[in-house]
């Protein structure tokens, strides 16, 4: 149960993501395609997630009782929720002091490309962990 928990909570997180990237790509100077990059790599972690969590649901598979606190799997749901939060609050902006955080988010993301490219491969590669856990599954 905590399993299915735990990947509920990290497609809310995808979804929470997609939408934030969808309203700050128009604010990123000089980078729309990292942008882009990142925002398909949030949907497709969320689908493999809701494609794994429906995998869970059903009574009986193998993947039910494999999947523990301390399995490898487990471990990458929860490295995967925290680099989706890593991330969140980079991009978060304050309504309060909008114009000034927008301002220094742009100059920001230009000299962080470097950072949101790691964040690309880091999610591509739990996006990778979560299918081949799925096909195990199916074999």
């Amino acid at each position: 149960m905590a399993e299915r928990l735990a990947i509920i909570g990290l497609i809310s997180a995808t979804v929470h993501l997609t939408e934030t990237i969808s309203t700050q790509i128009p604010h990123f100077i000089d980078a729309p395609k990292e942008a882009d990059e990142l925002q398909r790599e949030v949907i497709a972690a969320g689908i493999v997630l809701g494609k794994l969590k429906s995998l869970l649901q059903q009574d009986g598979t193998a993947g039910n009782t494999a999947l523990s606190g301390t399995s490898a799997l487990f471990t990458s749901i929860e490295g995967c929720h925290g680099k989706l939060k890593e991330i969140q609050e980079s991009l978060e902006i304050s309504p309060s002091r909008k114009k000034i955080l927008r301002v220094w988010g742009r100059v920001k993301w230009v000299k962080d490309r470097s950072n949101v490219l790691e964040a690309v491969n880091a999610l591509h590669r739990y996006t990778q962990i979560f299918h081949f856990a799925i096909s195990i599954d199916g074999m």
